[in-house]
């Protein structure tokens, strides 16, 4: 053994220290060679597992703004604020998931029911799933880790009322799924200080605007360190969605392209402020944009009202609409319009408005996909948890994984009422009709059809 230790070392061109040496002291040479190679592996991330898959666990790295509030080794983040004290506001991960046992495989479901029901039972298993291990890493070794991916690195940013915890089992789902469709996958959650509590929305929004520059800041240097072959696709959900839009203000980021494929997913960003930048968001993305969005969205649909404009993740008209002040600051005012955002799934009443078809007939030019490479997808018949407002991780997975469909579900493209300000300012006619590619149940199992022309 102290042999190979020399042959080990002379390979390097140190011999001269080894061979003089008595049996002895070559042994305590050999040993603290050993402690030097064990310590260097503790440096990158190798003696965490970082290389290395558990069958029982699922590996999630992570970046976030939020303070380490753990003790001397070890981690532990709540919704503080990491301020830069002179080493920036960014922390750095590894965590361990428990993968349950007994996930459906609800991709062969016999029905659309089957397959909704499936998702739902594993999510609400990998919701209850135990947090093995969190451990923090230098910057160094998640860049060292992104370049040697030669998959896919995928960037999960949570929305609004979200823990560290949950985020982590949420971008575990996702990861999960993605590897069981073949997919070599580096999953990052990006994590944001947010309160975890629902009726903290004001002081999540002043969060995430502070953690705009950190963020940024990362996916520039990621995008710069990753290994060429690795494609960098992004999966933004809710409020998280606008870290994604604060990319637009760096040009030199949009010129180089970074991300390969984007998801938005229920975003809680400005509609028209959206349609503002739309341009620069096909300049920054490389492949293809997939906004998805839910009639029933119950938190969108509060959202727009605070806001008093259309979200980007719903983008019309809330279902009922209070133009008094005093009318937000009692609780039965906002039941009733998350009720109401329900109940719009079963009356059917935002897609294909009689007007379209007359709209259609003098301009039939207006029909049109959101971009060249965007496209709405309408996931209201899928969603369901969450007042509407869940990500859709098994779809989400089988557009990122590029099997060329949506598995066994199957669209229509349908159009919605456009909302009430962009009607009365162009005569009651809209200037154009976005295509929705809406989820139907009745077309589940259809053959797959490509979204993307």
């Amino acid at each position: 053994m102290i042999r190979r230790y020399m042959e080990l070392y002379c390979h390097r061109g140190r011999c001269a220290v080894l061979l003089p040496l008595s049996v002895r002291m070559r042994t305590y040479v050999a040993l603290l060679l050993f402690l030097v190679a064990h310590l260097f592996a503790l440096s990158t991330g190798q003696a965490l597992g970082a290389n290395e898959e558990r069958p029982n666990q699922q590996t999630v790295y992570y970046v976030t703004t939020r303070l380490n509030e753990g003790g001397r080794g070890s981690a532990q983040y709540g919704s503080k604020r990491h301020l830069d004290v002179g080493y920036g506001s960014l922390d750095f991960g590894v965590a361990r998931v428990g993968r349950p046992s007994g996930l459906i495989g609800f991709d062969c479901a016999p029905d659309f029911p089957s397959y909704r029901q499936g998702m739902i039972v594993n999510d609400q298993m990998w919701r209850s799933s135990q947090l093995a291990e969190l451990s923090s890493i230098s910057q160094s070794d998640l860049l060292m880790r992104a370049q040697q991916c030669r998959g896919m690195i995928c960037i999960v940013i949570h929305g609004y009322g979200e823990s560290m915890e949950r985020s982590l089992k949420d971008t575990a789902v996702l990861a999960d799924a993605l590897q069981r469709k073949g997919v070599d996958v580096m999953p990052i959650l990006f994590s944001w200080p947010s309160m975890n509590d629902l009726r903290e929305y004001a002081k999540d929004e002043a969060n995430l605007e502070w953690s705009v520059l950190p963020f940024n800041s990362f996916i520039d240097t990621l995008s710069l360190a990753r290994n060429n072959d690795c494609r960098l696709c992004v999966v933004a959900h809710s409020m998280g969605s606008r870290l994604v839009f604060s990319l637009l203000d760096d040009e030199d980021l949009i010129k180089r392209s970074p991300i390969d494929r984007l998801i938005l997913s229920a975003a809680d960003y400005d509609y028209f402020q959206a349609l503002q930048r739309f341009n620069k968001l096909n300049k920054l993305v490389a492949g293809d944009i997939f906004v998805f969005v839910s009639d029933r969205d119950g938190a969108l649909t509060a959202s727009q009202v605070l806001h008093g404009s259309p979200r980007l993740g719903r983008p019309f008209d809330p279902p009922h609409t209070s133009m008094k002040v005093q009318d937000y600051m009692h609780a039965q005012f906002w039941d009733q319009l998350l009720q109401d955002a329900a109940d719009v799934l079963v009356q059917g009443g935002l897609n294909n408005p009689p007007e379209a078809n007359s709209w259609l007939e003098r301009r039939p030019g207006m029909a049109r996909e959101l971009g060249e490479k965007a496209q709405f997808l309408d996931v209201s018949e899928l969603v369901s948890e969450d007042l509407g407002h869940r990500f859709a991780w098994p779809l989400i997975a089988t557009l990122l994984a590029g099997e060329g469909g949506l598995g066994p579900l199957g669209t229509e493209v349908v159009f919605k009422r456009p909302d009430q300000m962009t009607l009365e300012q162009n005569g009651g006619i809209p200037p154009v009709l976005f295509k929705f590619h809406r989820v139907r149940g009745n077309l589940y199992q259809m053959q797959n059809q490509r979204l993307m022309r």
